[in-house]
C-alpha cells in the first residue's frame, strides 16, 4: 500500500514541538522531513530528540511511530 498521508513531529528532550510537518501526498514530496533546524531556521543542537510519525495509508489504515534520534552536526 502506499502512503497517502503523513505527519512528523520532533520534540525535545523536555517535550517542546521544536518541529512539526505534514503533507498529504507524501509520494510527490521529497523535501519533506526535518532537516535538523528549529523554527526559527537556526540549527539545533547537537542531541537526541524524540519524533512521532503518524502514517496513513490509500485504504485509510493508520500507523504510528515514535522513537529518538541523535542530531549531530
Amino acid at each position: 500500500l502506499l502512503t497517502k498521508k503523513l505527519k512528523m513531529t520532533i520534540l525535545d528532550r523536555w517535550g517542546n514541538t521544536i518541529f512539526y510537518d505534514e503533507t498529504a501526498d507524501f509520494e510527490n514530496n521529497p523535501q519533506f522531513g526535518w532537516n535538523g533546524t528549529l523554527r526559527t531556521g537556526l540549527p539545533a543542537q547537537e542531541g537526541t530528540y524524540i519524533y512521532k510519525i503518524e502514517v496513513e495509508d490509500t485504504v485509510g489504515q493508520i500507523t504510528n511511530k515514535e522513537g529518538t534520534v541523535f542530531l549531530t552536526h
